[in-house]
C-alpha cells in the first residue's frame, strides 16, 4: 500500500516538474519572439524621456551590448534600459547607459560610451555583481557632476540565518570614478535600513 502511495507521489512530482519546465520554456520562447517589439517600446520611452533620437539610442544600446549578445545562443541579449544620461558626464564626452537584464534577478550592468567622430565607442563596462533580489527592487544609477557614478540598491544582510523571523535589510551604495584611463570601483558603503514600526 505504501509503495503505491510513493509511486503516486513520485508521478505527481514528475508531472509538476514537467509542467514547470514547459511553462518556463514557453515563457522564454514568447519573450524571444516579443523581444524586438519590447526593445522598440523601451527605446521609444527613453527617446521621449531624454530628448535623444530613437536612432541614436538604438546605436547606443547596440554598441554597448554587442559583446554580451555574442555570448548568447539566440543572438538576443535581453535587457531593459534603467538609465541613459548624455549630459552629466559630457565634460569627458562620456554617456552613461545602465541596463537591467531580463528576469527576476534584476542584474544591473553599467556602460560608458563616447562619440568618436560619427561613431560610438564603448569606454567601459561594469563587471561587478550588481544583482538584487526582486522583492527588494532593482539597483539604480546616477551620474554626478564631479564625474562619479553612483549605484544604489537594497540587499539582505549576508549572515542572515533562516531561524531569524525577519531578514535585516541593508542599503548599499557603490561608487565608480574615472582614474584617467577607465572607471574603477571607488568603494562600497552599506548601512541597516530602518525597520518600520509595526512590521
Amino acid at each position: 500500500m505504501r509503495g503505491n502511495t510513493d509511486n503516486k507521489t513520485t508521478r505527481c512530482l514528475l508531472i509538476a516538474l514537467c509542467f514547470c519546465v514547459s511553462c518556463r520554456f514557453l515563457f522564454a520562447q514568447g519573450f524571444v519572439e516579443d523581444w524586438p517589439e519590447l526593445h522598440k517600446k523601451d527605446l521609444s520611452k527613453w527617446a521621449a524621456k531624454t530628448g535623444l533620437s530613437f536612432r541614436f539610442l538604438s546605436e547606443l544600446t547596440e554598441t554597448a551590448t554587442y559583446d554580451d549578445a555574442k555570448e548568447v545562443e539566440d543572438g538576443y541579449f535581453w535587457y531593459f534600459i534603467e538609465n541613459v544620461d548624455a549630459k552629466t558626464l559630457s565634460k569627458r564626452k562620456h554617456i552613461l547607459l545602465s541596463t537591467w537584464a531580463a528576469g527576476t534577478g534584476h542584474c544591473l550592468t553599467l556602460y560608458v560610451l563616447k562619440k568618436n567622430g560619427a561613431r560610438l565607442e564603448k569606454v567601459w563596462q561594469s563587471q561587478d555583481n550588481l544583482c538584487t533580489t526582486s522583492v527588494l527592487g532593482a539597483a539604480k544609477t546616477q551620474a554626478k557632476p564631479d564625474g562619479r557614478i553612483i549605484v544604489r540598491y537594497r540587499e539582505y544582510l549576508q549572515d542572515y540565518g533562516p531561524e531569524k523571523a525577519e531578514a535585516p535589510i541593508l542599503r548599499v551604495k557603490v561608487i565608480y570614478k574615472w582614474d584617467g584611463a577607465t572607471y574603477v570601483n571607488a568603494g562600497r558603503t552599506e548601512w541597516p535600513e530602518p525597520r518600520v514600526s509595526g512590521r
